[in-house]
């Protein structure tokens, strides 16, 4: 019945798509918990949302469906249509998000980017207090 219920609300979602622009070097990495739960009121990632915040026009679901996609629910209808582009905060947000709720794995297309996000998101994740390892460690062979 809660499952029922809880894909029901769902599917009365906008349901859009992000898109990496063409030419650009940022790129979506998956973890083993790819959905990103983001209230835009607290400017927060909701790390465990309770459902009646899901339902908040504020809070967008995003889920990551290639390294150049990400799928985006939200209660909002969007003015400029169902791809999104250029949103560069975002793509960085949702990237954030896929290292914030990993449970043990994250995918990448490049080793490269995986290294840009470590960098990046390093000092943020640590205030998380998360296990956070080296690129050396990632890539042994």
């Amino acid at each position: 019945m809660i499952a029922s219920s809880i894909t029901e609300e769902i599917f009365r979602f906008n349901f859009n798509f992000i898109h990496v622009p063409d030419g650009s070097t940022e790129e979506f990495v998956i973890s083993d918990n790819p959905i990103v739960f983001m209230d835009f009121s607290s400017h927060e990632i909701k790390k465990f949302p309770v459902w009646w915040d899901i339902r908040n026009k504020d809070t967008w679901i995003f889920i990551p469906i290639s390294y150049k996609k990400c799928l985006c629910l939200t209660t909002q209808i969007r003015k400029d249509g169902r791809v999104e582009k250029e949103y560069q905060d975002i793509i960085e947000a949702v990237n954030f998000g896929q290292y914030l709720n990993s449970l043990n794995y994250l995918y990448g297309r490049s080793k490269t980017t995986i290294e840009k996000h470590l960098k990046l998101f390093i000092p943020e994740l640590l205030k998380h207090k998360l296990h956070v390892v080296s690129p050396e460690d990632i890539f042994k062979s």
